[in-house]
């Protein structure tokens, strides 16, 4: 009773897990959602804390192998849910006291999406853009004001996001193992679709997860477990042979090795043992494995793909910089407006997140910049080394990767950083 006690928030993640991956092996994509309603509804009757919210919100949407359509009963079904409860929740237990470090650089980019339609070639898509932020804001400002201190926060957030990459990977096997084609020539030509986000946007969860499991293997006593989950999350960024993602990877293992050394030296002893087991495993089921070619067909793939040619990413840049001469003031549209500049191109966002930001000119790329300093400023406050690798996850995946993604402007990774950053506050009451 005292390990179930103990491990109650991990088997609470893999039922939810393991209920989205049979909802999208059998399609039956109401389950996770009928989930996420009783246990939405149990939060606000008995005002728990709404972390407990955050993996069924992360996960309902990839137990759906169709939700990339453009129009859906199922998206439908979940934005009516989530506004119901949040609007329940506020009515019934919160009391929204706070605005938050970063309420001041999201009403500036609410404020430069509207200036911006000054510039709009197509206001239908620029009020598209003004509508995420407001979203993003809305997202932010509701955490900051409803989690709640606890002392297993960072703990419980890291295993979140371990799960919720544990899905993306079993979802893209599933795929590969299901599929007509030869498993390496999908792999080869980057056609694993899950259904529900392209092929970019799925692994976030997996990106964002690999420096907590690092702070999990050196902060928890299951190393080994979580070694080994780790691997199974990194194996599924492998598998897009996406080369910002897999140099997202290189540079954690450079700085979360510096890090290490810096601030657990003395416990290297107690993850010896475990890592030499965890190299046993992993090079037994790399051997296996490669019988059949599939490890170095992986490797052949990547290093197939012309690593040094950035000349369509560069097309891109050249586009929006172009664009950005023309309007510097107030931008030339806004963040969706790319869907109509790039239209040629047959590609919706410039694929950096900073020339993104100049879609509201100046003042959105100098926001941006604002925005990245908040968040900075809010976490090297707090005393727990989960701060590091929180840092170490933002330069990854906001910095490196944003070089090859709009990474601050996909919903997804906003509602991430907007989780981290509101239990940074509520922990250190820094608002």
């Amino acid at each position: 009773m005292d390990l179930i006690k103990k491990q109650k928030f991990d088997i609470y993640l893999i039922i939810l897990s393991t209920l989205t991956f049979t909802s999208y092996v059998f399609n039956l994509e109401y389950l996770v959602v009928a989930v996420f309603l009783v246990v939405g509804i149990y939060t606000v009757i008995f005002n728990k804390n709404p972390l407990n919210l955050i993996p069924i919100v992360m996960l309902s949407h990839m137990g759906n192998q169709n939700l990339s359509n453009e129009a859906t009963t199922l998206k439908t079904a979940l934005m009516v849910i989530t506004i119901v409860l949040i609007v329940a929740d506020a009515i019934k237990n919160r009391k929204f006291s706070t605005k938050g470090k970063l309420f001041y650089p999201f009403m500036i980019f609410i404020v430069l999406s509207i200036l911006t339609f000054i510039n709009s070639d197509d206001y239908k898509n620029t009020w598209y853009g003004l509508l995420q932020v407001l979203r993003f804001t809305a997202t932010y400002m509701y955490l900051v004001n409803v989690l709640k201190d606890d002392k297993d926060n960072f703990i419980n957030i890291s295993k979140i996001f371990l799960y919720a990459s544990l899905v993306v990977t079993a979802e893209m096997l599933y795929v590969l193992n299901t599929s007509t084609e030869p498993i390496l020539n999908i792999i080869r030509t980057r056609q694993i679709s899950l259904g529900w986000a392209n092929l970019n946007v799925i692994i976030y969860p997996n990106l964002v997860s690999i420096p907590l499991v690092a702070y999990l293997v050196l902060n928890v006593k299951d190393k080994i477990y979580y070694m080994v989950l780790g691997s199974f999350s990194a194996l599924g960024i492998f598998l897009t042979l996406s080369r910002s993602s897999i140099l997202t990877l290189a540079v954690y293992a450079i700085l979360l090795g510096v890090m290490v050394l810096i601030f657990y030296r003395k416990d290297i002893k107690k993850i010896i043992i475990p890592g030499i087991i965890y190299v046993v495993i992993t090079g037994i089921t790399m051997l296996y494995f490669e019988q059949d070619g599939i490890i170095s067909g992986v490797i052949n793939s990547f290093l197939d793909r012309d690593l040094g040619r950035f000349d369509d990413r560069w097309v891109l840049i050249e586009r929006g910089i172009e664009l950005f001469k023309e309007h510097p003031l107030f931008g030339f549209g806004g963040l969706y407006s790319s869907r109509v500049h790039l239209a040629e191109f047959g590609i919706k966002n410039y694929h950096n997140t900073f020339i993104q930001a100049m879609t509201l000119g100046v003042f959105g790329l100098v926001n941006l910049f604002y925005f990245m300093y908040q968040q900075v400023k809010v976490i090297i406050k707090d005393k727990d080394l989960f701060k590091y690798f929180v840092l170490i996850m933002l330069f990854g995946t906001g910095i490196v990767n944003g070089f090859f993604q709009p990474m601050y402007f996909y919903a997804d990774y906003i509602l991430f950083i907007a989780i981290f950053i509101a239990l940074f506050e509520v922990k250190n009451q820094t608002y």
